[in-house]
């Protein structure tokens, strides 16, 4: 994928987010993880602070080109219809 790129994937919360807003989300079906450090809304921060571990979400996610690994939730679709 390149640098980035949007990417539209289900993943489970593995670990909440912090108090300094970041999160870590794993594909649902796969072995890749996410390390979630920003949101491209208050709306979509406030509806993952309330995820909780092992929550199925389906999320929109776009590559914080200055942080290597970090990315940005883009839009959320959670199972339990948040």
């Amino acid at each position: 994928m390149s640098t980035g790129a949007l990417q539209l994937i289900t993943c489970t919360v593995e670990q909440p987010m912090n108090s300094h807003g970041a999160m870590t989300l794993a594909e649902a079906h796969g072995n890749r993880t996410f390390q979630v450090v920003d949101y491209a809304s208050p709306r979509i921060q406030g509806s993952l602070f309330r995820c909780r571990h092992g929550e199925s979400i389906r999320v929109q996610l776009k590559r914080v080109d200055s942080r290597g690994e970090a990315w940005r939730v883009t839009d959320l679709n959670t199972e339990s219809g948040r």
